[in-house]
């Protein structure tokens, strides 16, 4: 008597494949997803943790920081301030150390050790016979300046920053030659680093200012849970540059400190002598700010705004310590609110003021 063997024949395999892809099919979504909603996560909770070291740096130094601070001039071995010459061979009388605002949060969020280099006012050895500028300000990867979501390079070496901070609007030469000059009601952190002073007959244009921001400031004018501090953009850059290697950069006269468009985020930018009023409701369909994926490689006021590669949201932290998200579809007059420590005497033109006040509903 013959025996039937058991098992499966070629039409019921492929019934069970094909149903196999189906249920495949169904769940990587939702496991994208998944992975999505941890990495936006841990880029808030990333945010959250710099709010508040930003707030306990304000609260030791009764201000916020610069987006560029000026930490002293630099020193020869012996301990005396260096002079020497600038690209074009002109005499400088001080270096001044100038650093963003990422490296002087680093005594607030456990990297004194990074703190006690930058801090240094030594200068690299072919000057004063010390370690070279790697040893001396060495550029690391720091785990809290970066976003998951975010591909740039997270190997050692690279001193990538994910988060720009709110520096209200564009500081230029051209904020000069247009008459308008920055207060602290357009944002919260100001450049207060300081330029080479070429001797004798032509110094530099010095962009910095003294103004300061402060929570005391804030909670009396439009509110810090109303005032954005961070939020990410995907084009910052670096947290810092060792010197003379951002030479290319367009305006840059600064070694070791980004400038603006590369570690803030601005509300108004500036074109040439012409101030730039953004053609747009929304800030998605905004050209010159908006809340995009774009990922040009020109570093420029107008991509020095909130972006994010979270599908239709970006992660921002107010100036009160929490952290949220936003949607790319926020009206752009929203966004202008946010930005602005008081919007009431913000503005970029004579005639422009901002209109009505923050509905906290609108975000």
């Amino acid at each position: 008597m013959r025996t039937r063997r058991s098992g499966f024949t070629l039409v019921e395999l492929l019934v069970v494949i094909t149903i196999i892809s189906m249920l495949m099919a169904l769940l990587m979504p939702a496991v994208q997803s998944a992975r999505e909603a941890a990495r936006r996560n841990t880029c808030m909770n990333n945010q959250k943790q710099l709010s508040l070291a930003m707030l306990n740096l304000e609260s030791a130094q009764g201000r916020f920081p610069g987006y560029r601070e000026y930490l002293g001039n630099v020193q020869d071995a012996a301990g005396a301030e260096i002079s020497g010459e600038d690209s074009s061979g002109g005499p400088i009388d001080k270096y001044p150390l100038n650093v963003s605002w990422a490296v002087r949060l680093f005594p607030y969020i456990e990297q004194n050790d990074l703190w006690g280099r930058w801090n240094d006012p030594k200068w690299e050895d072919a000057h004063s016979g010390g370690p070279a500028e790697d040893q001396l300000r060495p550029l690391v990867y720091v785990k809290l300046f970066g976003c998951p979501s975010d591909p740039a390079d997270s190997t050692a070496g690279n001193p990538h920053l994910a988060y720009a901070v709110n520096t209200g609007v564009w500081d230029s030469l051209y904020s000069v030659i247009s008459g308008f000059t920055e207060t602290t009601a357009d944002g919260v952190f100001f450049n207060r680093g300081k330029f080479w002073n070429t001797a004798p007959t032509t110094p530099r244009l010095d962009y910095s200012s003294d103004l300061t921001s402060s929570l005391d400031y804030l909670t009396q004018h439009d509110g810090s849970q109303y005032t954005l501090m961070l939020a990410e953009n995907i084009q910052s850059t670096v947290w810092a540059y060792h010197y003379g290697s951002s030479a290319s950069l367009p305006g840059y006269a600064n070694p070791w400190s980004p400038w603006e468009a590369e570690i803030g985020m601005v509300w108004w930018p500036e074109s040439g002598t012409s101030i730039l009023t953004p053609s747009c409701a929304k800030l998605s369909a905004c050209k010159d700010d908006q809340l995009t994926g774009s990922t040009s490689a020109q570093v420029w006021a107008e991509h020095a705004r909130p972006s994010a590669h979270h599908p239709g949201v970006v992660v921002v932290a107010f100036c009160d310590g929490h952290s949220q998200t936003l949607s790319t579809t926020m009206e752009y007059d929203v966004f202008r609110h946010l930005m602005t420590a008081d919007s009431k005497k913000a503005k970029r033109t004579y005639t422009d003021f901002l209109k009505g006040v923050l509905d906290p509903g609108s975000f």
